[in-house]
C-alpha cells in the first residue's frame, strides 16, 4: 500500500488509566477484535478466507482516522431516501480510497461518535480494548458501568467469563450495537494472533471434536458450544437481522416501538405505547439483533428458548 500524495499516516493506541476508576465510574471497552477481523493489511483478513489475523500489523487506511465528509460512509441508509444500491457508500469510498470493510468496523465509525457525544455532555470515561477482558480481568472491579459501542462481534471465552462475573456482582454493562458477541474467537502468541475459522469451524477448526470443543471457534449460538450470547447480552444476531441496508427493510423507519412506557427507562421522556422513538433520526440501521418472542395482550414476551435470561424484558421493538 503507497499513501496518496499529500496524505498523512496514522498510528493509535488505547491506554489503561493509571489510576482506574478515580475520575469515573465507566469503562469503555474498544471492539479491536472486530477492527482486527476486517482490517485487510497484508492482503486478507477474517473475511477473505483466512483463520488467523494478527494485531502486530497496520490497520488499514479509514481504521483510525477519517476526516469530515458531506457523507460518512455509514453502512445503513440515515438519510430521508433509503439507497439499497449502496450508491452513496460505494463513491464514499471510491472518491477517498478507503477499503471496503471500514464502514463496518474501526473509531471513526463507531466509538468515535459516541466518546464525542458522551464528552460534550459531561461524561469522563476510561478505556480498554477487548484483550484487557481476557488479560486484565480485574479491570472491571474499578467500575460501575461497562460499556460496548459499536459492532463488536468478536468475543474470547474468556472475554465473557469477565464480564459475565462483573455483571453477578453488581456492575452494569450496556450493549449500544447490534451483532454484538456473534462469534468466538481465542487469542494465540499471547494475545498477538486471533484465531476464528467462522463457518469453518465444524470441519477445520482443531478443537473440533475434542474435550474443549467448547471453545470452537463458530458462532456463540452453535449448540456444539452450549453458549449462546444471549446470556451475556440479551440479544442475537441470529434472530435479528439487517435493517436499512442495502434491500433489507429499506423503507423502516429507523425507530424503535416503545411498548412498555411505565419502565423507568422511559422515566421523564412523556413517550405513550406505541410511540416511535428515534423516528428520523434512523437509531435502528446496519446490523440489529433481537431474541425470539410472541405478543401477548399487546406487548411483546420473550419465549427464551434461544438462551434469553429469565429477567430480560422487551421494552421496545
Amino acid at each position: 500500500y503507497t499513501s496518496p500524495p499529500g496524505s498523512r499516516d496514522h498510528a493509535c493506541f488505547v491506554v489503561r488509566s493509571a489510576n482506574p476508576g478515580r475520575d469515573t465510574s465507566i469503562l469503555l471497552v474498544l471492539a479491536t477484535n472486530t477492527y482486527n477481523a476486517y482490517n485487510r493489511w497484508g492482503g486478507h483478513c477474517l473475511y477473505t478466507g483466512k483463520t488467523q489475523v494478527s494485531f502486530a500489523r497496520p490497520l488499514e487506511r479509514g481504521y483510525v482516522y477519517r476526516p469530515a465528509a458531506a457523507y460518512d460512509g455509514r453502512a445503513a441508509s440515515v438519510e430521508t431516501e433509503p439507497d439499497p444500491t449502496h450508491r452513496r457508500t460505494q463513491a464514499y469510498l471510491r472518491d477517498n480510497q478507503y477499503p471496503l470493510w471500514i464502514i463496518s468496523a474501526g473509531w471513526p465509525s463507531w466509538e468515535r461518535r459516541f466518546v464525542r457525544w458522551a464528552e460534550s455532555n459531561g461524561y469522563r470515561i476510561d478505556y480498554a480494548v477487548n484483550a484487557d477482558l481476557e488479560f486484565h480481568p480485574e479491570i472491571l472491579d474499578h467500575y460501575q458501568l461497562l460499556i460496548s459501542m459499536g459492532h463488536d462481534e468478536y468475543w474470547s471465552w474468556g472475554m465473557r467469563d469477565t464480564v459475565d462475573k462483573f455483571v453477578e456482582r453488581g456492575g452494569n454493562a450496556a450493549f449500544f450495537s447490534g451483532n454484538c458477541c456473534f462469534w468466538q474467537v481465542r487469542y494465540a502468541d499471547d494475545g498477538r494472533t486471533m484465531v476464528c475459522y467462522k463457518d469453518q469451524a465444524r470441519a477445520k477448526d482443531p478443537l473440533m471434536g475434542t474435550d474443549r470443543q467448547r471453545f470452537l471457534t463458530s458462532l456463540w449460538s452453535d449448540p456444539l458450544i452450549g453458549r449462546p450470547e444471549n446470556a451475556t447480552v440479551g440479544l442475537s444476531f441470529t434472530r435479528g437481522g439487517y435493517v436499512r441496508m442495502g434491500a433489507s427493510v429499506p423503507r423502516s423507519s429507523g425507530a424503535y416501538t416503545v411498548y412498555r412506557p411505565d419502565h423507568w427507562v422511559f422515566a421523564g421522556t412523556n413517550l405513550r405505547y406505541g410511540d416511535l422513538l428515534g423516528l428520523g433520526s434512523y437509531v435502528v440501521a446496519y446490523e440489529v439483533d433481537g431474541c425470539d418472542f410472541v405478543m401477548r395482550q399487546g406487548v411483546p414476551e420473550p419465549t427464551y428458548s434461544d438462551g434469553t435470561p429469565a429477567t430480560f424484558t422487551i421494552l421496545g421493538t
